[in-house]
């Protein structure tokens, strides 16, 4: 694999050169994979970028990008950039420069990857992960706490660490999806919502246990309002998927109405047969539910030109889905508790219900999936 390992600085002359010379023995010690540091330097005006420069000189394996201070998580999004389009990166590391994060990690991390993973996530809060020794009570009940919130907002309880900086992502079909202009966050937040985003696609996602050392040198860049932008961004997510799932929601009533609309008029005006009117008011109540889902719902994501029909196809097999739910709902609850005007309404609502959560977690993981 080609592996790049990004590296975001700003003033770390005191460190960058120490963690070159980690790096460059971890890569021997793996070589059988061909790997790559990207220092992704804000223009520090300590002059660590030049000493990258003179480092590029005695070994090829380093790549600088500079550009302006404008945040973590816009210093990230330039280099995952660059790794993907300039180095041709199979697979991308998120890391400190401050040696907080130990390189003797990438091993482990890149053994995860190759045992199936897509997120290799260098987990603090799985067995085996610590913390700083050093950290007082009040920073370790802010990060801890911050990642109970961050898993219970988003409702992703199958990942520990959501906060963790120091990652390893595939590039194919997961981290080549993501649009890194549209992330949320410029500052350490962007991390919520890029893991969130390749959880939201289907990314395996491994932990695997790290002890977070604090750094010796140099001060800590984060920014004074974490907190704030990290609880925006969760929330900001949060409402979202909600947006969304009343949007569906809407269209599917809509749909509701046109397919019952059309299934009296079938009968009204026509000789056809009940069940043949229902399936003709379930299809045109889809024709229109698809398109308008497409501009609507998942406008962000909406599909066009030759996998529109593909797309279309897929919508029709997810919908009638819904409806063998319903029915097998209805009919379970017959043979149960016997057929009666209370026990069909109750179990005909829990049968739409039971639909409505079918189609919308098959519209994003299949028929709309980013």
């Amino acid at each position: 694999m080609k592996i790049v390992v990004v590296v975001p600085t700003y003033n770390e002359k005191n460190n960058i050169l120490t963690l070159i010379s980690c790096l460059r023995e971890e890569f021997v010690r793996l070589s059988n994979h061909e790997w790559q540091l990207l220092v992704v330097d804000d223009h520090s005006p300590d002059g660590t970028g030049q000493l990258v420069r003179n480092a590029m000189g005695t070994y090829p394996f380093i790549h600088l990008s500079e550009g302006e201070k404008t945040g973590l998580g816009a210093a990230y999004a330039r280099g995952f950039d660059y790794a993907i389009n300039n180095l041709s990166a199979d697979l991308v590391f998120e890391m400190d420069a401050d040696l907080s994060h130990d390189p003797h990690y990438l091993g482990p991390m890149v053994e995860a990857i190759e045992q199936g993973a897509d997120v290799a996530l260098g987990s603090r809060y799985i067995f085996g992960g610590a913390l700083p020794p050093n950290w007082g009570i009040d920073r370790q009940l802010f990060s801890v706490l911050g990642n109970i919130v961050a898993r219970a907002v988003l409702w992703v309880w199958s990942v520990r660490d959501f906060t963790s900086g120091f990652r390893a992502t595939r590039v194919k079909g997961f981290l080549d999806q993501i649009d890194f202009s549209k992330l949320l966050s410029k500052q350490y937040a962007y991390k919520i919502h890029l893991l969130y985003s390749l959880h939201e696609l289907g990314a395996v996602i491994k932990e695997v246990p790290i002890v977070f050392v604090d750094r010796e040198r140099g001060y800590s860049k984060m920014p004074t309002n974490n907190i704030l932008d990290s609880l925006r961004v969760v929330f900001t997510l949060r409402y979202r998927q909600l947006e969304q799932f009343i949007k569906v929601c809407a269209v599917g009533t809509l749909g509701f109405v046109i397919q019952t609309v059309v299934y009296a008029l079938l009968l009204k005006f026509s000789s056809i047969a009940s069940f043949n009117a229902a399936v003709l008011g379930a299809e045109a109540a889809i024709l229109v539910m698809f398109p308008v889902n497409n501009w609507w719902s998942f406008r962000n994501s909406a599909v066009g030109g030759s996998s529109y029909f593909k797309k279309l196809f897929q919508f029709n097999l997810v919908a009638f889905g819904s409806m063998a739910i319903q029915w097998l709902v209805i009919y379970l609850a017959n043979g149960f508790f016997g057929s009666g005007w209370i026990s069909n309404g109750l179990f005909y609502i829990i049968g739409i219900l039971l639909g409505l959560i079918w189609n919308f977690t098959m519209y994003k993981k299949v028929v709309w999936r980013v």
